[in-house]
């Protein structure tokens, strides 16, 4: 199979970032391009945390898209959030890749805690990978305050919560 130009463009420009949100619209390929680029980087271990549902899509465009014998483990928000055996599992990867990142839009939410650390400050499970990709589509749905914690979590936005919505 092979992927469109934007796809590649797209997957040479999350190569090249240690945190990067990639925004595509629905159906663009925001997976082939993550996979590509984490082939591009000679990934020894992959993580990705997703939806339940898409766990079975991610395991097949895996080996769709990337020809590796590289460690590859996908797994659930949920159980990223309440079981520390797969926590540690995602930890210390190469590169994580979030899928459908504004599931981590509420500061508050144990997920978030999880994944970004408490108050969104990176010491969670993304502290550990070297590189770290957040795809969405729909990254601020109701609006931009929900960027905060991707900004904070990933690039060390150090304006508060508070701040960030007087400002945005």
């Amino acid at each position: 199979m092979k992927a469109y130009p934007y796809q590649e463009v797209g997957a040479r420009w999350l190569a090249s970032k240690k945190r990067a949100l990639l925004l595509d619209e629905m159906g663009l390929g925001k997976t082939p391009q993550a996979l590509i680029a984490a082939a591009m980087c000679n990934a020894r271990t992959i993580g990705v945390i997703c939806p339940a549902i898409a766990r079975t899509n991610w395991r097949r465009e895996f080996a769709r898209w990337v020809n590796s014998s590289a460690d590859f483990f996908v797994e659930s928000y949920d159980k990223v959030v309440s079981r520390d055996d797969v926590r540690k599992k995602m930890m210390g990867r190469d590169i994580l890749i979030i899928d459908e990142g504004h599931y981590l839009k509420n500061r508050t939410a144990k997920r978030v805690t999880a994944i970004y650390g408490r108050h969104a400050c990176g010491d969670g499970v993304i502290a550990t990978c070297k590189k770290v990709w957040v795809l969405t589509g729909t990254p601020a749905p109701n609006d931009a305050s929900e960027l905060w914690t991707h900004f904070r979590a990933l690039f060390g936005e150090n304006l508060t919560f508070r701040d960030w919505v007087k400002r945005y």
